[in-house]
Parts: C-alpha cells; sequence; structure tokens
C-alpha cells in the first residue's frame, strides 16, 4: 500500500516549469512505458533552460521554513529536495512535493527568488487535498519496476525512490 502512494505521487510530479511562459508545458504521456526518448528530449530541453537561467541569473537566495528557520540558497539551483536533504534524509525521503510561497512546487524544480519553503509528505492534508481537489483521474496499472525505472531514468529522484521503496519486480502504480 505503501509502494502505490509513493509510486503514485511519482507520477504526478512530472516537470512543469512552463507555466510562466505556457510553451514549455509538457503533456504527460498516454502508454503505460510512455514515449521515453520523447520524454528524454523534453527533459534534456528542460535542463538546458534551467542551467542557461541559472548561468545567468542565480543569485544568493533566503528560503525561510515553516519553523521560522532561514537557509542560504541559490537562485535556479537549490531545490526543495536539496533543502529537504539538508535537513534530513529521512524529511527528504517522505516529501513528496513542496510549497513556494504557498504554490505547489515541484521537488525537483529550482527554487527562483527569496521564499517561504513548506515539505508536505502523501499523508499530509494539503498533498491530498491538492488531488482531490483536481480531481484527477486515477488508473490502476500493475508495472515492471524496470520500465518504471526506463520511464523516469530523467529524475533521479524518483529512479532513487523506486529502487529503494519497490522491492518486488513489479508494483502497482496510478496515472
Amino acid at each position: 500500500m505503501a509502494e502505490e502512494a509513493v509510486i503514485n505521487k511519482m507520477s504526478e510530479m512530472q516537470v512543469n516549469d512552463g507555466k510562466k511562459g505556457g510553451a514549455e508545458s509538457k503533456k504527460k504521456t498516454k502508454g503505460a512505458s510512455g514515449d521515453t526518448a520523447g520524454r528524454a528530449e523534453l527533459k534534456a530541453e528542460h535542463d538546458a533552460i534551467i542551467a542557461e537561467r541559472a548561468s545567468k541569473e542565480s543569485k544568493p537566495i533566503k528560503v525561510t521554513l515553516p519553523d521560522g528557520k532561514v537557509v542560504d540558497a541559490e537562485s535556479w539551483k537549490t531545490t526543495p529536495y536539496q533543502i529537504a536533504c539538508s535537513i534530513s534524509q529521512g524529511l527528504a525521503d517522505n516529501t513528496v512535493i513542496a510549497k513556494v510561497n504557498n504554490a505547489v512546487w515541484d521537488l525537483d524544480r529550482p527554487l527562483e527568488d527569496d521564499c517561504s519553503l513548506q515539505l508536505l509528505k502523501f499523508d499530509d492534508e494539503e498533498a491530498q487535498a491538492k488531488i482531490i481537489k483536481e480531481k484527477q483521474p486515477f488508473e490502476r496499472l500493475e508495472i515492471k519496476k524496470e520500465t518504471l525505472l526506463e520511464m523516469f531514468k530523467y529524475n533521479k529522484f524518483k529512479c532513487r525512490i523506486l529502487n529503494e521503496k519497490v522491492t518486488t519486480p513489479t508494483t502497482t502504480v496510478y496515472r
């Protein structure tokens, strides 16, 4: 059951940094294995855009945590996941989504400016409310672990979770 929740959340966490300009938004693929070549190309393009921003626009920023602690970070380079890791690996392992200045934020999306940061675990009411509010449809699939590793090879975080949490040859996923 915990495996299903982890994989379900991983499937939701699609790279979606293009919200600002709109043209970079990505659609989820339809097949269980997805269009891995297309995803890899999109990820490469995304990484190139972020790397360019990081090289041109990166600056020191302050990240305020819910307890009031302020963490030093670097815009366009530091991610919520990296901050979670700096606090504790257990927190990082159990965090599924972040809120930056009260906006939902992918864990692997770099922070852009001074901000407040909340790290939400799957059992957090806000994380679950997001799923329910958006009335996201779910389809239950049984997938081989190798297929999921190939599908998410562009995302080290997702692959690490798969390798650490999925101990069987197949697992249930929801899309």
